[in-house]
């Protein structure tokens, strides 16, 4: 029986998840505390130009790298990143 080959992938760093957010658009990031659940969230936008419209997707989790990838993928979702 013939397998296909596998190749695992890396875990992407924050520096790598900054660096293909940054080429959708200008990256701001957020903190966000709950006092009263005692947990600290995060908060990425992504604002990019997509033609003549401007662009803005906003994305939370409560982990950093999380947020950044979920704002990366509703990013291309809306567009950004298309020539």
């Amino acid at each position: 029986m013939n397998l296909p080959s596998v190749i695992p992938m890396r875990q992407q760093t924050i520096d790598d998840l900054w660096a293909e957010a940054e080429t959708l658009g200008n990256v701001r990031v957020w903190t966000h505390t709950d006092w009263h659940e005692h947990r600290t969230g995060y908060e990425v936008t992504i604002t990019g130009q997509k033609r003549s419209t401007k662009i803005e997707v906003k994305r939370r989790h409560s982990v950093l790298p999380c947020a950044i990838a979920d704002a990366i993928n509703e990013a291309r979702e809306m567009g950004l990143g298309e020539e």
